[in-house]
């Protein structure tokens, strides 16, 4: 009598399970990208420096800027350190009173678009190293800052844009150093 019911039962929840799949349901589809979606930063394109190359006052590294998607070469070249002359100092002081206490100095740079880059992508800052640290650099945040005898681009000027486009620019820092750096994915490149 029981094993009549069971089958009784079974007949009966057949046409309940037959819509049923093991599938699973369906989702919506995101409209945020998956992580593994989102571009990285580029591999080095040929010519670019590897990291660790050391070089003087004058010569140029390439680097690759951009993301995976659309990557470019920029050249940078270190032209010097210099101590900023004093109206220089003056006007960070007067204009940051609460962030220049020292002497200012300046690490000079030209940058040159290797590839026609449009993103306005000049590379990364530079930065100035002593022996037991950094020289303190001057950041600023989405504005340019022109002084008497140095321009601190954050952004690259209008002619920046064509294939060899180039301009000077000056990072501003609060010691002398005794060599610049300038990061890049992998490692560093100095020029001393």
């Amino acid at each position: 009598m029981i094993a009549r019911r069971a089958v009784l039962v079974g007949l009966l929840l057949i046409p309940l399970v037959a819509g049923c799949t093991a599938e699973p349901p369906e989702t919506p589809a995101s409209s945020s990208p998956s992580p593994s979606a989102l571009p990285g930063p580029p591999a080095p394109l040929p010519g670019s420096t590897p990291p660790g190359t050391r070089l003087r006052f004058g010569d140029k590294a390439v680097i690759t800027v951009g993301w995976d998607d659309a990557p470019s070469r920029v050249g940078v070249i270190v032209t010097g350190v210099e101590m900023a002359p004093p109206e220089d100092t003056a006007a960070l002081r007067s204009a940051f009173p609460e962030s220049v206490s020292r002497w200012a100095y300046f690490i000079r740079t030209v940058r040159v678009n290797e590839d026609g880059e449009t993103s306005g992508n000049s590379g990364p800052s530079v930065y100035g190293e002593l022996g037991d640290g950094d020289a303190g650099e001057f950041r600023l945040l989405n504005s340019n800052l022109y002084l008497p005898h140095c321009t601190v681009h954050i952004h690259p000027p209008a002619d920046w844009y064509a294939p060899g486009g180039r301009f000077e620019t000056c990072q501003v820092v609060f010691a002398d150093p005794d060599r610049v750096r300038l990061h890049i994915d992998g490692g560093d490149i100095y020029w001393e």
